[in-house]
């Protein structure tokens, strides 16, 4: 006799239970009452399906749930190749961003340098314009006092 060693996760209630169902079955002992119980199990048994039609049925339902499958795995792949690819364009898009914002930093800085600039030309200017116009004044005076003292020298020389 071999010995059985409960589940140590059944429940005691449980077993107890199964016991008590098992010990109340009982088996006809008469010949015709065994005859009637197998006359039973063949007609529930003509009623079930026949196993080889319902495989050859679903045989193709099978092997689509196979293709589909393949299938469905074949797009998870390229949806997780994609999302790598979009993650990609993400981080693209972040540098893209930092540098945009460092070229409008830059760009701005170097507008406040123009400004700057433009406001120290025309200050420049300012005080150009009236000294070019004392050395345009000071040449044409010095072409007079060179025509002048060109005629000094020629009255010199005569006399």
């Amino acid at each position: 006799m071999s010995c059985y060693l409960p589940d140590p996760d059944t429940d005691a209630a449980t077993m107890q239970e199964v016991r008590e169902a098992v010990l109340a079955l009982w088996l006809p002992t008469d010949s015709a009452k065994v005859l009637k119980r197998m006359s039973e199990i063949q007609a529930i048994a003509a009623r079930l399906p026949n196993v080889d039609l319902v495989l050859s049925q679903t045989k193709q339902d099978i092997a689509r749930a196979c293709r589909l499958q393949d299938e469905a795995e074949k797009a998870r792949s390229q949806a997780q190749a994609v999302e790598g690819q979009v993650e990609d364009v993400v981080g693209n898009l972040q540098q893209g961003t930092m540098a945009l914002q460092e070229a409008q930093d830059t760009t701005q800085g170097t507008c406040c340098s123009l400004q700057l600039m433009q406001d120290r030309v025309a200050e420049v200017q300012k005080f150009l314009g009236p000294a070019e116009r004392l050395v345009t004044s000071m040449k044409e005076q010095l072409g007079d006092f060179r025509a002048w003292t060109e005629a000094l020298q020629s009255q010199a020389g005569q006399q």
